[in-house]
């Protein structure tokens, strides 16, 4: 049965978490930081609803169905359920690859479990009597994020990675583009709305502007661009 709660809950990653790269940090575990104005926090100010960020550092959608498993009552008592998920589970393991270049290396979720389980947590969602809600991902830069995650290496692990890659940077965005596309697919087919932030990013001339350092994450421009899109769809929305 459906919630009367106009509350939204939040599943996602880091970018929901609202983190920020910092590179003026002396330490390698202080580089992350979290906004003191993240994006379910701009939706709710805007929106004047509850919006509940279950957004976690790091996660997959494998994480954020064992998430959404430990919070079954919050998600019963919301509206809508928003997902945003892909991010982590399209990317690899680099440290492996510089290693071992010549081996087969799958992402941290590979395709197939990644769009079986993501189907598991819509129908999930809808079970509880909320009503689940995709956001597209995010771009990356490449070039910016080749050049974060292999500062520590060597020249010889580098030329590894980029041989692994066909030699070109580019096609770790290809592989990102792919869980993104599949995403797509697998909201239409399952009937669930899409939020559409992919292309706000790429109508953009510049869009490096809108992202930290390391390449994946939002800065604070990327972040209220996401929450513009995410408001501008809600509010379209019956509240």
């Amino acid at each position: 049965m459906q919630t009367e709660s106009n509350k939204i809950t939040i599943l996602g990653d880091s970018i929901m978490k609202g983190v920020f790269y910092n590179p003026c940090s002396s330490s390698l575990r202080d580089r992350y930081i979290l906004s003191s104005d993240p994006i379910p926090t701009r939706c709710s100010r805007s929106l004047g609803i509850e919006c509940v960020n279950l957004g976690r550092f790091g996660s997959t959608i494998v994480q954020g169905v064992e998430q959404l498993n430990r919070n079954s009552v919050t998600i019963s008592n919301s509206k809508y359920t928003l997902l945003e998920f892909g991010g982590n589970d399209s990317d690899y393991d680099w440290q492996a690859i510089a290693h071992l270049p010549q081996q087969q290396h799958s992402p941290h979720t590979p395709l197939q479990i990644y769009k079986d389980t993501y189907r598991y947590a819509i129908r999930k969602i809808r079970e509880a009597g909320s009503e689940p809600v995709i956001l597209t991902l995010p771009p990356l830069d490449a070039e910016r994020y080749f050049q974060f995650f292999t500062m520590n290496m060597t020249l010889e692990e580098k030329g590894n990675i980029l041989k692994w890659l066909g030699g070109s940077i580019s096609t770790i965005s290809m592989g990102h583009e792919l869980f993104n596309i599949e995403t797509i697919k697998l909201a239409y087919s399952e009937g669930v709305s899409v939020i559409d932030i992919t292309s706000a990013f790429l109508s953009i001339r510049n869009m490096s502007v809108f992202f930290c350092q390391d390449g994946i994450h939002p800065n604070e421009s990327g972040q209220a661009l996401i929450a513009e899109k995410i408001i501008e769809a809600f509010s379209a929305k019956v509240m």
